[in-house]
């Protein structure tokens, strides 16, 4: 029986790094190529290319598995590959870089794809990782656990730690536990980010078994040989969260943004744990004035960028009071107004973001031609009769005109706005989009013949700019008073119903339109807009903490509810102690009559990426997933609010890219509505279309919104049947 000796295996053939480790022949011969490659990865932080490799003594002369058994001590070994072979080796290692590359973009679909053909031609370990990974990634951790299982028989750390977080992800903590410290035992030379990334995997685990205590040394094992380690200090925070320690808390989170602005996926994860401890601390506003201690223009920075932190994970309340705080430290500066504008709107308080709005503006003198004075007078005007007529003229990138001038009186001269200036005139054009939503046609109006000069004279098209969505808004809103100038000239009747219209902008369209009635208790509809800026099916599942799912939900009052309903529909089931009790009128009423349009966001961009990213199957799968998570969302809210009725609009088919999308969406939407027995599905989307699948010429507006004409070529007779039958005519009325 050969003894066991220590021989030194080489890598010479610029294939990477020169590389050189010892390893003992009792190593198996099958494995001693895997080993090699695991300490060569460990130690150089790179990926040993895939070759056909195999082993060579000193003299060239190919090794068997009795040669390695019989080499002598010391002896040199050398890790070659066969040239002839290199060529299909090429092959694979390009599809293994574009697969790695596709991975790294996201586009887990394609990776998937990519790793699988390579799989197909050979067995190799770095696609079966890039595999394991990718469905990892994906959030299909049963199915990446499948792969990782294959390659647990290497018995390397990289395998070992990456079957540990499979087992994590699906809940397995004993195991992954045991398979965290078997890969720490591997090696002694580890990659000194990997054995801190076991490190924390194991302390998080830990944390998940309630043993605290036991977490804590790991986690300040990492900080203490690396202070700036992201999921250390989120797991420290966590910690200190358990403890009770909200000073700790937010001292730690606070660290770990500072030092993630390089790393998107952990910035998120950090910035959602920031967001959420300072939304639900009572104090959080003293902890950061002691923490940042500074009331100059530095502070107000800082307090600006936590908002935003804030808004972006659903933390809306204490996003609303950093940014009082900051505007107080730089009262009237216009990026601190606009963003307060905005988290006011989010938080259904349209009245006091007029407010601020107009605060702001009263500071400053003009906007180019635009006298701020001007427009300041207007809109706290009582007067509502001068509304003057406006047309839309369609050339030189359309623009509203007064209707009794033919004249382009507007200034040839082009100014380039500077960051402050367009703040400005997004507050401005704001201001206007909220009066309008209000139904305050008459100063909106007023305003838009005002505003006109100073939008026009931007040298730089202004949807190139920072302020392209207010813009947009605005655009919209100017060409609607434009086109339908009737149908704003209303006066609400004590028999008028209200339909509330939630949704995304497409709302705009139906905003105020007014209808007459027959065969009703009432005599008119009225469509009082409930705009919900970004809103798409995706966020209503129960796990989505983005902002217009919050913007959603303040809207119909439910700021927070009681369980079940909290956990069902993803909302705190307390409120949170930043809160303002509020009056408001944005509020959706109790057992009102209401209309949803959504779901053109998702068919425009959110359905595709979701493919790519491997979140579903194909096409059909996503749109079945999220038309349900509405469905399901709307059915638990007209229960809860005892709506009287909730009908669904049709996705608008507006863009020729993605119609076909909505046509098969709308499919899929109207079956699950029809099936449902608490929503209404209004049937005239066919209505749109042209023979050859092409929407109407008579609806077209702006390329993103409808003309309101569909309203009453299509809407309005397709609800009228309802409503007559959910409001029939009362004994009392026919009698008169």
């Amino acid at each position: 029986m050969s003894k066991e000796v220590s021989v030194f295996v080489h890598l010479e053939e610029n294939e990477g790094a020169n590389f050189t480790t010892k390893m003992k022949t009792s190593v198996p011969f099958e494995d001693v190529i895997p080993c090699f490659r695991s300490k060569y990865e460990a130690k150089t932080s790179t990926v040993l290319r895939e070759r056909m490799w195999f082993l060579e003594d000193s003299d060239g002369r190919r090794l068997h598995a009795d040669d390695w058994l019989g080499l002598e001590a010391k002896s040199d070994v050398f890790i070659v590959y066969e040239k002839r072979k290199a060529k299909e080796d090429d092959e694979i290692f390009e599809m293994l870089n574009k697969a790695n590359e596709a991975q790294a973009a996201k586009k887990f679909a394609e990776a998937k794809q990519l790793f699988e053909s390579i799989l197909l031609r050979k067995n190799y370990p770095d696609a079966e990782r890039g595999l394991a990974e990718t469905l990892l990634l994906a959030g299909k951790p049963e199915k990446a656990m499948e792969v990782a299982r294959r390659l647990e028989k290497n018995e390397s750390l990289i395998d070992l730690y990456l079957l540990a977080r499979c087992e994590s992800a699906t809940g397995q903590k004993e195991a992954c536990l045991e398979h965290c410290k078997e890969a720490l035992s591997k090696e002694e030379n580890l990659n000194q980010s990997i054995r801190e990334d076991i490190n924390i995997l194991l302390a998080w685990t830990l944390i998940e078994m309630n043993l605290t205590g036991d977490a804590l040394g790991f986690v300040e094992m990492v900080l203490a040989k690396n202070d700036q380690h992201l999921e250390a200090l989120r797991c420290y925070a966590k910690i200190a969260h358990i403890a009770n320690k909200p000073d700790d808390e937010i001292k730690l989170l606070l660290r770990a943004v500072v030092h993630s602005s390089s790393l998107k996926d952990h910035n998120k994860l950090v910035r959602r744990d920031l967001a959420q401890a300072l939304e639900f601390d009572p104090y959080a506003m003293q902890r950061l004035e002691t923490i940042l201690n500074s009331t100059d223009s530095y502070a107000a920075s800082a307090y600006a960028f936590l908002a935003t932190v804030a808004k972006d994970f659903g933390a809306i309340h204490i996003s609303v009071k950093l940014l009082e705080k900051g505007a107080s430290l730089r009262p009237n500066y216009p990026a601190y107004a606009l963003n307060l504008v905005h988290a006011l709107e989010i938080v259904a308080r349209s009245n006091d973001a007029i407010s601020i709005g107009l605060s702001c503006l009263r500071a400053h003198t003009a906007i180019g031609p635009l006298s701020l004075v001007q427009f300041y007078n207007i809109a706290q005007s009582e007067d509502n009769i001068l509304s003057p007529q406006l047309k839309w003229i369609s050339s030189d990138g359309g623009y509203a005109a007064l209707q009794d001038d033919d004249s382009n009186h507007f200034s040839k001269t082009k100014i380039t706005y500077n960051e402050n200036t367009l703040d400005l005139l997004a507050i401005v054009f704001a201001l206007i989009k909220l009066f309008f939503l209000a139904g305050n046609m008459a100063v909106a109006k007023r305003l838009i013949a005002l505003t006109e000069s100073a939008r026009r004279a931007s040298k730089i098209s202004l949807h190139e700019t920072s302020i392209r969505n207010e813009n947009a808004y605005y655009a919209c809103v100017a060409q609607l008073l434009c086109v339908d100038p009737e149908r704003y000239r209303w006066v609400k009747t004590n028999n008028d119903l209200q339909i509330y219209v939630l949704g995304d902008s497409h709302t705009l369209s139906p905003a105020w339109k007014r209808f007459p009635l027959s065969a009703s208790s009432f005599t008119s509809i009225t469509l009082v807009p409930r705009l919900i800026t970004g809103l798409k099916h995706w966020h209503l599942r129960p796990d989505c903490n983005f902002y217009p799912k919050r913007n959603f939900y303040n809207i119909l009052n439910l700021d927070h509810t009681k369980e079940p309903l909290a956990s069902r529909l993803g909302i705190p089931p307390t409120s949170s102690p930043h809160a303002q009790n509020s009056t408001s009128t944005d509020y959706v009423p109790n057992g009102a009559v209401v209309l949803f349009i959504l779901g053109e966001i998702d068919c425009r961009e959110g359905i595709l990426l979701a493919v790519q990213k491997y979140r579903y199957n194909d096409i059909q799968h996503g749109i079945d997933h999220t038309a349900r998570l509405f469905v399901r969302a709307a059915n638990d809210l007209v229960l809860h609010k005892k709506f009287k009725a909730a009908f669904v609009h049709p996705i608008p088919p507006v863009l020729d890219e993605t119609r076909s999308m909505v046509i098969r969406y709308n499919m899929t939407l109207q079956k699950l509505v029809q099936e449902s027995p608490h929503l209404i599905w209004l049937d005239f989307f066919c209505g749109f279309l042209t023979d050859s699948l092409a929407l109407k010429s008579e609806f077209k507006l702006d390329g993103t919104h409808l003309h309101p004409n569909y309203l009453n070529v299509l809407l309005q007779p397709c609800i009228q049947p309802h409503l007559s039958r959910l409001f029939p005519i009362t004994t009392t009325r026919s009698s008169t």
